[in-house]
């Protein structure tokens, strides 16, 4: 195995043009494209930020909901988002740790999310987000 240790990649066609290709060598995909923007770990029941990338601050909106406001911006609201697991107690049990979690773009400084189950909105210790896209 080939190793490459780097501080820096720069395309050759141009500076942001890095393309990868998969293990098959049957598909490629922009580098820049595969790498997250916006990362948090969220504490509603605090609140508190517990880590963060890209963010600047958090909102506690209400029971079970949260917005979360970016450093930088994205350029356009179809980034794509991903909300992780959650628990409403800690430790979390099977029970208590199904439910819904949403997180969609608002606008391209802003995620709003919650937290549910059934038809209850709940503050939970552990509310984790992600997204992609392109930094305005």
């Amino acid at each position: 195995m080939s190793e490459i240790i780097t501080d820096k990649l720069t395309g050759k066609t141009s500076a942001g043009d890095v393309t990868i290709t998969d293990a098959n060598n049957t598909t490629t995909m922009s580098l820049q494209d595969t790498v997250v923007k916006t990362l948090f770990g969220y504490d509603q029941t605090v609140p508190e930020i517990d880590m963060s990338m890209n963010i600047s601050s958090m909102g506690d909106d209400a029971q079970g909901k949260h917005s979360a406001n970016f450093t930088t911006n994205m350029s356009a609201v179809t980034s794509v988002s991903l909300s992780a697991i959650h628990s409403y107690t800690d430790p979390a049990n099977s029970t208590q740790g199904i439910g819904q979690q949403e997180l969609g773009t608002v606008n391209t400084s802003q995620l709003k999310g919650y937290t549910a189950y059934n038809t209850s909105y709940y503050d939970c210790y552990h509310v984790y987000g992600q997204q992609w896209g392109d930094l305005a």
